[in-house]
């Protein structure tokens, strides 16, 4: 029952770990090992040996072998390890200030400890996991299944308590009947924690897909700019010859109509943006499209060097999300009115996104909510974006007036080249 209440207990130590680092190597069978290792280590040192500071030792060489698989400042780690051991005697401090003899062998009460504080320790990280993804507006389950979720362990460690105080029960089925209770809340949790990454990977396949889908569009856009440049070097030499001859007949009217029919030619109506920067354009021409077509005026200038290179992808998610909600928001009013203008000036980006409104602003603790029904699904919301923003060291201030909301962003060059 012991090892099964460590194995549970190694388990609340992977999740909570995951909180904090990305994982560094993708082998999985490398990282299985270290915490077969972690469990091997620890249960032996403790029923071979039995002794406090031998179990101190083990436990912490465990952690350092466990978090050296993980990307991290050496300060980093070190403070995963002392908060990871300090949740673990609190805990275990609490658990054993709780539990009385009732008559039981000290052997049973060991185990019982044991197990009550490894179902405690996956309760706290269940719930810290939570927290930070309210706070991070990541994906998470509804409410209502999350609070019978954590029920789960909460009626399991009153289970054990009741039995532990039962006068009719012996040691031996206790012990059975916990080792199946520890069974229970492994498997629920460890399904629980593959439906997360089942949804996780589900969001991040559709980001995928919704960039190649930006590229794709953005490679049609430059083989049709190509196709009509390619026409006019064709057909020059009728264009010169006739352009000769108009200037030559001092035909000035229809010298301007058929260099403006030329020009016409070579403009390509779906290509709004043509900075010469491939992941801004693409970004922009893609939801530009929608754009025109939903909107009745449409602002756009871009003003970056063509040999500026950004390949920031939070730079990108923050640029598409707000034009998304732009253009979103846009739609609803009469005016139908979207401006976005980029520009670079001495090694500062500035991003304005202004767009009509309908005049309401829902604010929730002193943050701007969205409005839309599917909040998961459809953007990421303002608060999301000043985080990352933040998180590139830039600057966002939002206003807005009776009819029209504004966004301004500013990033310096030098920081978004460290990301």
């Amino acid at each position: 029952m012991g090892v099964i209440a460590n194995v549970l207990r190694t388990y609340a130590i992977y999740r909570f770990i995951g909180l904090f680092y990305f994982s560094k190597t993708e082998n999985k069978w490398i990282k299985s090992g270290v915490y077969v290792l972690f469990v091997i280590l620890t249960s032996g040192g403790y029923y071979l040996l039995n002794n406090q500071y031998v179990n101190i030792f083990t436990n912490l060489v465990g952690l350092v072998l466990i978090v050296s698989t993980y990307q991290g400042s050496i300060k980093k780690n070190v403070l995963s390890i002392i908060s990871i051991y300090s949740v673990n005697v609190v805990i275990e401090s609490l658990v054993f200030s709780i539990i009385k003899t009732n008559g039981k062998s000290s052997d049973i009460l060991e185990s019982v400890n044991e197990c009550i504080v490894s179902i405690g320790i996956l309760l706290f990280v269940v719930v810290l996991e939570k927290t930070r993804a309210i706070k991070e507006k990541e994906f998470q389950i509804r409410s209502s299944l999350w609070l019978w979720l954590i029920s789960v362990p909460v009626i399991s460690i009153v289970i054990i308590l009741l039995m532990l105080n039962s006068t009719g029960l012996g040691e031996r089925n206790i012990e059975i009947e916990i080792a199946g209770i520890l069974v229970i809340n492994l498997a629920i949790f460890y399904l629980y924690g593959a439906v997360q990454d089942y949804y996780r990977q589900k969001i991040e396949k559709e980001e995928f897909f919704n960039r190649m889908e930006i590229y794709a569009n953005q490679l049609d856009i430059m083989k049709n700019s190509y196709q009509k440049i390619k026409e006019l070097r064709h057909d020059m030499r009728h264009h010169l010859g006739e352009l000769k001859y108009l200037a030559n007949t001092n035909e000035k009217k229809q010298l301007l109509a058929y260099i403006e029919d030329m020009e016409l030619h070579m403009i390509n109506t779906e290509e709004y943006v043509s900075s010469g920067n491939k992941e801004i354009d693409g970004t922009l021409n893609y939801l530009l499209q929608t754009a025109k077509k939903k909107l009745k005026e449409v602002d756009v200038s871009v003003s970056i060097p063509e040999n500026l290179e950004i390949h920031n992808y939070l730079f990108n998610v923050i640029l598409g999300n707000l034009l998304e909600n732009a253009i979103a928001a846009a739609v609803k009013t009469e005016r139908k009115y979207l401006k976005i203008h980029i520009k670079l000036k001495q090694n500062v980006i500035y991003i304005v996104v202004e767009n009509s409104y309908n005049g309401e602003v829902k604010i929730k603790d002193n943050k701007i909510m969205t409005s839309k029904k599917d909040k998961k699904i459809h953007g990421i919301g303002l608060e999301s974006v000043k985080r990352m923003v933040e998180e590139m060291n830039g600057m966002l201030d939002i206003q807005w007036k009776e009819s029209v909301f504004t966004v301004n962003i500013i990033f310096y060059l030098e920081e978004i080249g460290k990301q």
